[in-house]
């Protein structure tokens, strides 16, 4: 189980660092539009049963607790990595240190046995 749990946190904090997507123009985008993007991208297809549940869990609970501190310009990177699901943690840079920190101290909450 726990290394499911790492997998899993690996691969939602891979989707939340991992930039390069030019962002979309328009104000911010929605919390629901942020959390199904996260859990729409086409690594999350290839998961079933208790992993997908889990995966959704952690999406949910990153979605939650990163929103309201990331920029609309952030949040709109994330969207458009998750549906390219561009794995590219070199080019995080793109995320200014702000939305790195919401994100890394989201997704340490929201890691069973990390927060």
């Amino acid at each position: 189980m726990n290394r499911f749990i790492t997998r899993t946190a690996a691969v939602a904090m891979a989707l939340a660092v991992a930039l390069g997507a030019s962002a979309c123009a328009g104000g911010k985008p929605s919390k629901d539009e942020f959390r199904n993007a996260l859990k729409s991208a086409p690594q999350v297809g290839q998961m079933t049963g208790e992993q997908k549940d889990q995966f959704n869990k952690l999406a949910d609970c990153i979605a939650d607790k990163s929103y309201d501190k990331l920029s609309p310009e952030g949040l709109k990177k994330l969207i458009e990595l998750a549906k390219k699901a561009t794995v590219d943690p070199s080019n995080s840079e793109d995320l200014s240190e702000a939305d790195q920190k919401a994100l890394g101290e989201a997704a340490l909450e929201c890691i069973p046995g990390q927060g």
